[in-house]
């Protein structure tokens, strides 16, 4: 009798699985991702060679970032101009972004701890946006983020990719909350931690984020609402602990500030100014 058995080969243990129908191998994925960050290193390598140096506003913000573990560390953001609309002078809530480029400011002098320093964050919010990209939709959503990018980190210009100033050193930054948007509205509560520092960031650097924040968190819960995602406890429960535990530490200075600093604390002062005063000018 002849055995007509058809064997199916199988993985062997060690051996890797192949990859997804239509999923390039992991090296080009990150091939991709290195190439579309390779301008701003290329930028901030060429501003420490040519010594640039930060000044005007940049130089006041870099001087915060010096300021950070010292006697004069900062435990609020830099002053707002919206104090000279509302008559009273407030602060950026806090200073996460200044403890990011801190490690650059007291390891290098002023223009390459600048350069690198904001490069670095910049760099940092791209590889988010990439592996967010492909946790969400796989290599088919993954190159055309990375693709909208390369456009974007092109129209900002070399400069721009390690300005200081919060305009444009948040540009990335918030872009990569809005891939992590995305994934969140798509039920995948694992990006919530993410979700929670990057906005942590936006808005302790400049409070006009506040704004923005409260539309994209009204369209994510929107979203998640109308696709009527089912609630499962056992997965959405550990990591909303988890960012809740990122929120309060992250958050935790400007609390401090105003709970136990000298005179009207700033988040007391931002809230009540939040209508933008009754003080005009001209």
């Amino acid at each position: 009798m002849i055995d007509e058995t058809v064997e199916v080969d199988t993985p062997t243990e060690g051996e890797e699985s192949a990859e997804p129908t239509g999923e390039p191998p992991r090296w080009v994925r990150i091939m991709a991702t290195l190439v579309v960050v390779t301008p701003i290193v290329i930028a901030a390598v060429r501003a420490v060679r040519n010594d640039w140096f930060p000044i005007g506003d940049n130089a006041l913000l870099f001087i915060r970032t010096a300021d950070v573990w010292t006697e004069d560390h900062p435990f609020l953001g830099s002053w707002t101009s919206a104090s000279l609309s509302v008559g009273e002078n407030m602060n950026n809530p806090g200073a996460f972004y200044d403890w990011l480029i801190a490690p650059f400011s007291h390891l290098l002098p002023p223009g390459p701890a600048a350069a690198m320093g904001v490069a670095t964050v910049n760099v940092l919010a791209i590889t988010l946006i990439s592996a967010s990209a492909h946790r969400i939709g796989g290599w088919s959503f993954q190159r055309w983020v990375l693709l909208f990018t390369a456009i974007l980190a092109w129209a900002m210009g070399s400069e721009m990719l390690f300005d200081i100033w919060q305009a444009n050193a948040l540009i990335l930054p918030f872009l990569s909350l809005l891939i992590l948007s995305i994934g969140v509205a798509e039920g995948d509560d694992g990006l919530l931690p993410w979700a929670g520092a990057v906005t942590s960031l936006l808005l302790q650097t400049h409070i006009s984020y506040a704004y923005v924040f409260v539309f994209v968190a009204l369209g994510v819960a929107g979203v998640r609402v109308w696709q009527r995602r089912r609630i499962d406890s056992s997965h959405w429960r550990r990591p909303v602990a988890i960012t809740l535990g990122v929120v309060a530490v992250l958050w935790a200075p400007s609390v401090w500030e105003q709970l136990f600093g000298p005179g009207k604390g700033n988040i007391s002062r931002l809230l009540g100014n939040a209508s933008g005063g009754d003080f005009s000018l001209g």
